[in-house]
């Protein structure tokens, strides 16, 4: 399955080319059945645009407080969304062999 795909089929293979610009890739997994509770996403080959390594303050200021954009995901990033529970953190960078549930 690729960008655009729906699926609700177990042990489900994610595939996405190189992804220019601004573009966004999406894909809808659905659940098999009804007792399912939970999805585990295993990140077998992953890497896009890692963290911001600038230490310099960002010119704004956030609730009275200066904010240190180090370790921001700034250019790519990952993200998972479900319709209820909670959903696991937003993620750049190389993070082959990681998974999340």
């Amino acid at each position: 399955m690729g960008c655009g795909s729906v699926t609700s089929e177990n042990g489900t293979y994610f595939e996405s080319e190189n992804i220019e610009g601004n573009r966004v890739c999406q894909a809808k997994i659905c659940k098999s059945s009804e007792n399912i509770c939970q999805l585990r996403l295993d990140l077998d080959s992953f890497s896009i645009s890692g963290p911001s390594t600038d230490t310099m303050l960002a010119a704004s200021i956030m609730d009275g407080q200066e904010v240190v954009r180090k370790g921001i995901c700034e250019k790519d990033t990952f993200s998972v969304l479900g319709r209820g529970g909670t959903n696991p953190p937003v993620i750049c960078g190389d993070n082959d062999g990681e998974h999340s549930k």
